[in-house]
């Protein structure tokens, strides 16, 4: 999804560029702007997620990488290689209601701040 914005919007997009997760009233989830557990900078960054879900299995940091890559991305890309019946519904522990399923949060990236 990173090669794609950068295609689309020719915006030096790479998986260190500080995001920010906005809150989702639909869903009750919380804004995440800065992340402590990233020594270097205190940054949200697409990099740090993913070590976090491999390092601690953070279910936050999960559900925030599938907020970044778009629930349709991710069942497409699943359907494309023959996981035809696998759908994602909600994020990890979270609570959703009805028809609520597909619902993520709006991600900013923020190029000009930090980015490598």
């Amino acid at each position: 999804q990173l090669r794609r914005l950068r295609m689309r919007t020719k915006v030096r997009v790479t998986p260190w560029t500080p995001i920010r997760i906005h809150p989702s009233q639909a869903t009750g989830s919380t804004g995440v702007y800065e992340d402590s557990t990233n020594v270097p900078t205190g940054k949200v960054t697409v990099a740090h997620l993913i070590r976090k879900v491999f390092l601690a299995s953070d279910n936050p940091a999960h559900n925030a990488l599938c907020a970044v890559a778009g629930y349709q991305y991710l069942h497409e890309t699943m359907w494309n290689h023959g996981l035809s019946s696998l759908m994602l519904y909600h994020p990890i522990s979270a609570k959703w209601g009805e028809g609520e399923q597909h619902l993520a949060p709006a991600v900013e990236f923020w190029p000009n701040e930090g980015s490598p």
